[in-house]
């Protein structure tokens, strides 16, 4: 029903948690009130209702909390869904007595849910929920550890399905217990391949393993039956801006990566027509990755992703930033990318160069964690009034913590390495510029080399 409204999930989500606190206050507001001017407890029927219903909203306001929920989603969502269908019952009786005018509001919800429900049950069922929905399993493991740091996760389809970029599914493991059967994940759609008629033959989902089913998942190298519920989420229309920027960090490059592929696509599909009703004609990625190692997740996907670019008409660039330079020697070489800088990121100087060169309407959407995307929504408000959207996409990745990972926000306050610029395009000095942010080793910080020049994309 969101995605029939055109609202994003995360407006369904604010409206559903401040929507739900009025009701369960005004609901225990109202209990309070009546047990304060009642001297005798009959306790029939209505009062006993009433008291259940005010006892379930008051228990889901509590397990609502983030804490809880952070800590046992799965025990959450499951206690969630009890609480409140004994909440709508219960208030069901105890307006029944009051007359139909008032129970016609606890049975409009009652209808919406069931329309809903059997709305996502139907389309599982259409995709095959009686066949077998093969996945497998790859882990991304650090260098010399057996820490896993991502999962691919790869599956099938019985049906050829449409997706686009922003897409998630609800994923359902049938051979992983009773207690993980009934338990629906959210995971965005990072990659798809191998298209017939613009429908992919497989869709790839990057994961990032925290407790409960991703963690479990990192244990085995298939599943035999997926059930697949989707696609979900709402298609910001990137097509219709001239100059895209990507903006994505650690495991946000599963939300930006899936746009840029889309971009691609439709810039060079074979109908003549399709290809005209996009006007993007600059898509840059940049990806600030929290490991070195993360590169591995998407190494192969962005491969691909060059290859699907042509030469003769190419709109992508790929810059990615590596928070060190110790450890490269487990990830991938950067001949897959136009643009490679294993120095720090200023995010400012990047908006400002892309939207001074941009050829029209210029896009600026983000994934990452909090910070990250509240810094990127900061910098793009600014140049609001140069025509520049902003857009944060409907995967939202929470901070991440990692030994690993330094605090210092590196990727706020650093400086850009040199670029020249001459008539015939953009020349990267061959010496970066480094800012040593305070407390970094020295032996740390040294200048890299970039082997190729990339020219500015003139004759798009």
């Amino acid at each position: 029903m969101v995605d029939i409204l055109g609202v994003s999930v995360h407006s369904y989500y604010l409206a559903h948690h401040w929507i739900g606190r009025v009701v369960v206050v005004q609901g225990l507001i109202h209990a309070g009130l009546v047990m304060s001017k009642v001297k005798t407890s009959t306790f029939d029927a209505t009062q006993v209702s009433g008291l259940s219903a005010a006892s379930a909203s008051a228990l889901l306001l509590v397990l609502s909390l983030h804490l809880i929920r952070k800590a046992a989603y799965e025990f959450f969502l499951g206690l969630h869904t009890l609480l409140a269908l004994v909440f709508v019952v219960a208030l069901s009786f105890h307006l029944a007595s009051k007359g139909w005018m008032r129970y016609i509001y606890p049975l409009v919800a009652v209808l919406l849910w069931t329309i809903s429900g059997l709305t996502r049950l139907a389309r599982v069922f259409y995709q095959g929920y009686r066949q077998k929905h093969h996945a497998t399993i790859t882990a991304h493991k650090r260098p010399g550890t057996n820490s896993v740091s991502g999962l691919t996760l790869t599956v099938w389809p019985k049906r050829p399905v449409r997706v686009q970029g922003g897409a998630y599914y609800y994923l359902y493991f049938s051979d992983m217990g009773l207690r993980m059967r009934f338990q629906g994940h959210p995971f965005v759609v990072s990659w798809w391949d191998d298209t017939v008629d613009t429908k992919p033959q497989s869709l790839s989902f990057l994961i990032s393993p925290q407790h409960g089913l991703t963690r479990a998942l990192t244990t085995r190298t298939s599943v035999r039956r997926v059930v697949l519920d989707g696609p979900y989420g709402i298609n910001p229309r990137l097509e219709g801006y001239e100059a895209v920027l990507l903006f994505a960090k650690g495991i946000g490059i599963a939300g930006m990566l899936p746009h840029a592929l889309n971009l691609v696509e439709q810039k060079n599909h074979k109908d003549r027509a399709s290809w005209s009703s996009v006007m993007t004609r600059n898509v840059d990625l940049i990806w600030v990755l929290e490991e070195n190692c993360q590169e591995q997740w998407v190494d192969s996907w962005i491969e691909r992703l060059k290859e699907k670019d042509p030469i003769k008409k190419r709109i992508l660039s790929v810059i990615c930033y590596f928070p060190s330079h110790h450890g490269n020697e487990n990830i991938s070489s950067d001949r897959y990318y136009n643009k490679f800088y294993g120095t720090q990121p200023n995010i400012r100087k990047l908006i400002d160069e892309a939207v001074k060169a941009a050829p029209g309407q210029t896009m600026i959407a983000v994934c990452g964690d909090p910070k990250f995307s509240n810094h990127v929504r900061d910098l793009a408000r600014m140049k609001s009034s140069q025509n520049v959207t902003f857009e944060e996409v409907e995967f939202r990745p929470c901070q991440t913590t990692s030994d690993s990972v330094s605090n210092h926000n590196w990727w706020m306050d650093a400086v850009e390495p040199r670029i020249k610029t001459s008539e015939t395009g953009t020349e990267i000095s061959t010496a970066a510029v480094l800012e040593k942010p305070k407390g970094t080793d020295p032996k740390t910080v040294r200048s890299v080399r970039v082997k190729e020049n990339v020219p500015v994309r003139k004759d798009i």
